[in-house]
């Protein structure tokens, strides 16, 4: 980690999570040494990064600069962008306190090893899962990613283009301290206009194919209408929400109800003779 994060933070060792695109931000827990204000600290490794380019640096870059410009508490709130924070080795930047993404969530929740998120300490899976992701907190979490993307939409006071976001998946959604989900990933949002067609060139920041496959949204909650016409709206960002809350629904309450449901071997029932004397 760069000199500049550690003269202002103490920072964890360990990352507790990862997110965005394609898993390459790596989160510490780290807290202000003059303010002891507990922070989170993403932190991208450019050596991870398989096509070494300024060009695919610009989409991490992108996500953190329009991050930084929007105002809603559902949006993850960035306390310091990674200008001064970046290095020839590695992207940083500041948040808000969070737990993870939901990406980690249901990788500590699945027995599976296909997922590619962080490896975590006891410690960490122990405080994500006192969190209980519920189904009354997935409902919260479901409509404060909806009031996020009525804002970006629309609803925007800052005199700002309402924009698509493009991108929603689980490893954008974020978890705060209380629960709350936070939305972030804006590395390919596109500016509603009059038209919906897009030049996917813009859009990825390369051409479709095998190359730079890593530097695409998750094909699995992408609307198809966006890779397979080269349009976009308003509903495709639908499209992908309703993919994430399937997939939390999946892991979380559908996995809970047939733990509940699932049949129990009957106790059998021992009786006791009692044998009267005469």
């Amino acid at each position: 980690m760069g000199n500049q994060l550690r003269k202002e933070y103490e920072i964890e060792d360990n990352p507790i999570g990862s997110g965005g695109l394609g898993l390459h931000w790596k989160i510490y827990n780290a807290v202000n040494i003059k303010t002891r204000d507990a922070v989170s600290i993403f932190i991208l490794d450019k050596k991870s990064v398989p096509i070494r380019k300024s060009p695919y640096y610009d989409i991490f870059r992108r996500d953190i600069n329009i991050a930084s410009t929007c105002r809603h508490n559902d949006i993850l709130r960035i306390v310091k962008d990674s200008s001064k924070l970046e290095s020839s080795s590695q992207l940083a930047f500041v948040s808000e306190r969070i737990q993870g993404s939901l990406a980690d969530f249901i990788h500590d929740h699945t027995t599976t090893t296909t997922t590619t998120a962080t490896p975590t300490t006891d410690d960490t899976r122990r405080r994500r899962r006192k969190l209980k992701l519920g189904e009354l907190r997935i409902k919260l979490g479901i409509t404060q990613t909806l009031s996020a993307l009525d804002y970006l939409h629309g609803a925007r006071h800052d005199n700002k283009s309402p924009m698509i976001h493009g991108f929603i998946d689980l490893c954008n959604i974020y978890v705060a301290r209380n629960g709350d989900w936070k939305l972030m990933g804006f590395s390919f949002t596109h500016e509603l206009s009059t038209s919906h067609s897009i030049n996917l060139v813009d859009f990825t920041f390369g051409r479709y194919d095998g190359k730079n496959l890593p530097f695409l949204p998750t094909v699995n909650c992408l609307a198809p209408e966006i890779y397979r016409d080269a349009q976009i709206g308003t509903k495709s960002d639908v499209f992908s929400l309703c993919r994430v809350i399937y997939l939390v629904y999946l892991h979380f309450v559908d996995q809970r109800h047939e733990h509940e449901h699932s049949p129990q071997k009957k106790k059998k029932k021992t009786r006791v003779r009692i044998s009267r004397r005469m």
